[in-house]
């Protein structure tokens, strides 16, 4: 993906002009420029990671029990309104041949949740690229987060939204046993 940040410092300005802001007030003065920095390097940093190449770098020929990563911190930034939306992922896979180093995991779902994203396709983007490359007997991922737009929109709603993504299973049964096993 490329940027260009001096015209998005450009935009963010006449953004906040448009919506009657002093932008020469001393609060607002380098807004554009800082809020075009976080966007780049932050918010939008997956955009700059080759999500295959991460994966099939970390790969370790080995067998192995199941590999579950709990508890691992994600935020991305919601497509819709451009707000933050921020919980946890739990990746789980089953190697057959090859598993992957554990920090690898990690920076996986940061690679899928840093950009303008919905949820569902951050779980759907893990459970790809490990299927592809790490070639696992199964895979799932389960995403919990609080999405900024629904504090913000209808009425201050607030809550936590769970979606999914398996791979390899091939009957409600085996469905039922992966997610018992990812919840804990």
């Amino acid at each position: 993906m490329k940027h260009d940040k001096a015209a998005a410092a450009a935009a963010i300005t006449q953004f906040l002009r448009a919506l009657g802001v002093n932008t020469k007030d001393a609060a607002f003065l380098e807004t554009g420029e800082r809020v075009a920095a976080l966007f780049i390097e932050e918010y939008c940093a997956g955009y700059h990671v080759d999500i295959d190449d991460l994966v099939k770098t970390s790969l370790i020929k080995q067998e192995s029990g199941p590999v579950i990563a709990r508890g691992l911190a994600i935020s991305t930034t919601c497509p819709h309104h451009l707000t933050a939306a921020t919980g946890h992922a739990t990746i789980a896979f089953a190697p057959k041949k090859a598993t992957m180093g554990l920090g690898a995991i990690g920076r996986l779902a940061n690679a899928c949740a840093q950009k303008l994203t919905l949820q569902e396709e951050i779980g759907e983007s893990i459970v790809s690229a490990i299927d592809r490359h790490a070639k696992p007997q199964w895979v799932a991922c389960r995403i919990v987060m609080r999405h900024g737009c629904m504090r913000a929109r209808g009425g201050g709603t607030e809550g936590e939204i769970e979606t999914w993504a398996i791979r390899g299973a091939s009957t409600g049964v085996e469905r039922a046993s992966i997610e018992a096993l990812v919840r804990g």
